[in-house]
């Protein structure tokens, strides 16, 4: 019997190329709109673990799949995009992999 096709999922639940750390500090973002008519927006939001492919954050305001955001980790600035949202408690989880 053969198997249906699956298709590829970019959820949370996908198998992860590299191993998250905690890394929890506060990250200033510019969070690019979706329609390019919108001005980009300067936040601050917490970031929950880091990947060498990405991130986790946490953020007042949901943000749509494949939005995207420049985050500044330290030093350095990373452009990231959003893969996947959801409503955590007060705010929302927001998994994000680097474009850059």
């Amino acid at each position: 019997m053969k198997k249906a096709p699956t298709k590829p999922d970019d959820s949370a639940t996908t198998v992860r190329c590299s191993s998250r750390v905690y890394f929890q500090v506060r990250a200033q973002a510019v969070i690019y709109p979706v329609f390019p008519t919108q001005k980009p927006k300067r936040a601050s939001v917490l970031t929950c673990d880091l990947s060498s492919s990405g991130v986790k954050i946490r953020y007042t305001s949901p943000l749509t799949r494949g939005q995207q955001l420049d985050l500044v980790l330290g030093e350095r600035q990373r452009r990231a995009e959003v893969v996947w949202c959801r409503r955590h408690e007060d705010a929302y989880s927001i998994g994000c992999r680097f474009v850059k």
